[in-house]
């Protein structure tokens, strides 16, 4: 009888002792058993899941790095023909006694997979993945999760000839320009902008000091769809090159375009532009479309 009183006095100390909980709820320790979250209490022992991007920022929520690229004259409207400086996530179970730990296998959300209590991934694409850690305990399996936003960013430098032109029509051929660049399903936001280039050199000429006229301004700056539809426009009406586009929670995945130089909107009408510039106009652009 003692013996039998003995039996079971050990295995409810081992149940006890192996029991999860997260959020304030409890988990079963009869078999194999899956707590998801990202923080998670084996016996007394907190366990929890953290990532750090590629500059070595710790976070334990949502991990935010960005895949970046390079935009030039030869690759305007080539987004695959692009080098992408693609950031290295490290992501780390954080657990006082790892010796308590017996395995941890890792699923990164696109097809990669990794084991041990830390593990690297890097994301070819940009877009929300939802990182999971399986790790076993005790003979209990405990998922844990934590999300990783991997954000885009484009950068370039351009001119264009500043040639008056009506609605769309190129004239010369160079009076605007269009940057695709891709967009994954789950973006939050788009932000498009333009800075002018006093001190562009050859090739790209100095910023001309533009003659503004009324309703215009050297450039402007144009979000469109992945099926050509105009979604937003920025014409600050100024002498200057300084434009921004901000939308919020694009719907549709695909290759954007960002179109910028003197093109005109509205061609006809009180809102109709003329850009007259003295010559070719030179600038800065940034491309960035975030996920978190």
């Amino acid at each position: 009888m003692r013996k039998e009183f003995a039996i079971l006095a050990i295995g409810l100390m081992l149940a006890a002792a192996f029991s999860g909980c997260i959020g304030g709820e409890k988990a079963s320790s009869v078999g194999a058993v899956k707590v998801e979250g990202k923080n998670v209490t084996i016996g007394s022992i907190p366990v929890k899941i953290v990532g750090k991007n590629s500059t070595g920022i710790v976070f334990e929520d949502v991990i935010i790095d960005a895949i970046s690229e390079k935009i030039t004259a030869d690759n305007r409207d080539k987004p695959e023909a692009r080098q992408k400086t693609l950031p290295e996530f490290t992501f780390a179970i954080n657990i006082s006694k790892p010796e308590s730990i017996s395995k941890c296998e890792w699923n990164f959300g696109d097809g990669q997979t990794g084991t041990g209590l830390e593990a690297k991934c890097t994301f070819n694409t940009p877009g929300q993945y939802l990182v999971k850690a399986n790790i076993t305990a005790g003979g209990m399996t405990f998922e844990m999760n934590i999300t990783a936003a991997v954000n885009y960013h484009a950068s370039g430098q351009d001119s264009v000839s500043g040639v008056p032109c009506l609605d769309q029509t190129k004239t010369v051929g160079d009076e605007y320009w269009d940057y695709l660049f891709h967009v994954a399903v789950g973006a939050k936001k788009v932000i498009l902008r333009t800075l002018g280039d006093p001190s562009a050199t050859s090739p790209i000429p100095t910023v001309p000091t533009p003659v503004a006229t009324v309703g215009g301004n050297d450039i402007e700056l144009g979000l469109y769809s992945p099926k050509g539809a105009f979604i937003a426009e920025s014409d600050s009406g100024n002498p200057g090159t300084d434009e921004k586009v901000e939308v919020k929670k694009v719907k549709e995945a695909g290759n954007y375009d960002a179109k910028i130089g003197c093109y005109d909107l509205n061609p006809t009408g009180a809102h109709a532009h003329t850009f007259t510039n003295t010559g070719s106009v030179a600038y800065f652009f940034f491309i960035d479309v975030m996920y978190v």
